[in-house]
């Protein structure tokens, strides 16, 4: 099976909001149940959610094959990093928050 590639204009994703709000819908394949459910669990989650967060990263970090993903600065830079990013080093800090 053949999928093909849909083109997401990288920039609009940074400086459109409407534009970045569609992609996640499409992305994620968001419907109305999807965002009453946030909704609803959102007072439940949100206090948790910086913990989930550094949990994931620190797994990602974990494995070479994931950490890799980081050796880049982001999306909008194609510069290099000096090394894998370190748990608590400004550059992961600011994908957390992100």
């Amino acid at each position: 099976m053949t999928t093909s590639t849909e083109h997401i204009d990288r920039k609009s994703l940074y400086t459109n909001l409407e534009a970045r709000i569609e992609y996640l819908h499409r992305f994620l394949d968001f419907n109305e149940d999807d965002v009453a459910a946030l909704a609803f669990g959102s007072k439940f989650v949100q206090d948790i959610i910086p913990a989930v967060v550094h949990i994931v990263y620190r797994k990602l970090l974990q494995f070479d094959v994931t950490a890799r993903a980081f050796e880049s600065r982001d999306t909008r830079s194609d510069k290099p990093l000096e090394k894998i990013l370190e748990d608590h080093s400004p550059e992961l800090q600011t994908r957390k928050i992100f």
